[in-house]
């Protein structure tokens, strides 16, 4: 059975501190952007565009049998990396676990 959502979220932040040099907190989120599923260039539309964010990010969100799908994109490797973990996080979970889910990055 997959964790909670605040489980990951503390796993991942225990981890990620641990790498104390920048550099390698860099890496490691470009490590999260490789295995991240791209999107289509017919799917990097404005009604999938985050226009909050300064670099251009682009969100797709799906809901199939009850849970959330996400997948997203960036021309900023950081923010893709960013987002990816978010991605990682929320993906594959229900409306309701997103929701009752204390976020803390």
């Amino acid at each position: 059975m997959r964790q909670s959502i605040e489980e990951e979220q503390r796993e991942f932040i225990a981890d990620f501190n641990e790498l104390e040099d920048w550099l390698i907190q860099y890496n490691a989120l470009l490590e999260i952007t490789s295995r991240m599923e791209p999107l289509r260039a017919e799917e990097k539309v404005s009604s999938n565009r985050v226009y909050t964010c300064k670099a251009k990010l682009w969100l797709i969100m799906e809901h199939r049998n009850g849970k959330v799908y996400l997948r997203a994109d960036s021309e900023s490797l950081i923010v893709k990396g960013i987002v990816g973990v978010i991605v990682a996080l929320l993906n594959d979970r229900t409306p309701r676990e997103i929701r009752k889910a204390d976020i803390r990055f």
